[in-house]
C-alpha cells in the first residue's frame, strides 16, 4: 500500500526509524529521487523547488547525520534546502556509481541517519547495493517517493515506502 500524504503515519515511521538509528549497529537511509525537473534540462521546476522545501519539513526531526546526493544539478538543488537547514556538508557522487553511494554510506556513516538524493534509475540500485530488496526503476513522472531503509547487523534490511509533498501526476 502506498501512502499518499505525509501526515502522522510518515512522522511515526520516520520517528521509529530514527529512534532505531540511535543504536550504533543500525543505519537509517532515507532515499528520494530528485524533485520535479524541467523536461530535458538539469534543473528543477517551481514545483520541484517547493518539493525540496517540503523535504526540509518532512526531515526536520529525523536526526540526519549525513546527506549524499548525485552530482547532477537537479539532485544538488533538491538537497540544498535540507543542507541549509541542517548545516551538514553534503557529499556529491557520480550519479551512476551506486556502489560508491553504498561505500560512502556504510563506510563513513554507519550508525547514522543519511539522506540520499538520486535518480529514478539509481535510487532502486542504491537500495539493492545497501542490501535491500531489488526494486523497479521509479516512473519518470514520479517525484514523491520517499524510501526508508533500515539496516542492522544480523537483521534483514527493512524498507518502508512513503510519499511526500504534492502527489506526482
Amino acid at each position: 500500500m502506498r501512502i499518499r500524504h505525509i501526515g502522522l503515519v510518515v512522522a511515526v515511521a520516520l520517528l521509529g526509524a530514527c529512534t532505531l538509528s540511535a543504536r550504533s549497529d543500525e543505519t537509517v537511509v532515507i532515499l528520494v529521487r530528485h524533485a520535479d525537473r524541467v523536461e530535458g534540462a538539469d534543473a528543477l521546476t517551481p514545483a520541484g523547488k517547493a518539493r525540496g522545501e517540503e523535504l526540509v519539513h518532512v526531515l526536520e526531526n529525523a536526526g540526519l547525520t549525513a546527506i549524499v546526493h548525485s552530482d547532477a544539478a537537479r539532485a544538488t538543488q533538491t538537497a540544498a534546502p535540507v543542507v541549509a537547514a541542517t548545516k551538514l556538508v553534503p557529499v556529491a557522487l557520480p550519479g551512476g556509481n551506486t556502489e560508491a553511494f553504498a561505500r560512502e554510506i556504510l563506510g563513513k556513516h554507519a550508525g547514522g541517519t543519511v539522506l540520499v538524493v538520486g535518480h529514478s534509475n539509481t535510487v532502486p540500485k542504491i537500495v539493492a547495493a545497501l542490501g535491500g530488496p531489488e526494486l523497479p526503476d521509479i516512473d519518470g513522472a514520479e517525484f514523491d517517493t520517499l524510501l526508508v531503509l533500515t539496516l542492522g547487523a544480523g537483521r534483514a534490511p527493512r524498507l518502508t515506502s512513503l510519499q511526500y509533498g504534492k502527489a506526482s501526476p
